[in-house]
């Protein structure tokens, strides 16, 4: 079965209903200051680790398609 938009927009409203609205968080994230990344991962494991999550993100998509 496809999720229409509607079905998606009703999902997206459950699941934020207790957040702050995405105006006032993307506000509230733009206003911290900028740190330097404490943490640096390199080209070759961020390709590792894609090619061993590329299973889950594709039962991800196909979820979210049906």
């Amino acid at each position: 079965m496809r999720r229409t938009a509607g079905a998606v927009t009703a999902l997206n409203r459950l699941v934020f209903a207790d957040l702050p609205p995405s105006g006032l968080r993307l506000r509230l994230v733009r206003g911290w200051p900028w740190r330097d990344p404490e943490l640096a991962i390199s080209p070759e494991r961020l390709a590792r680790a894609d090619r061993e999550l590329a299973p889950a993100y594709r039962r991800v998509a196909r979820v979210l398609t049906e």
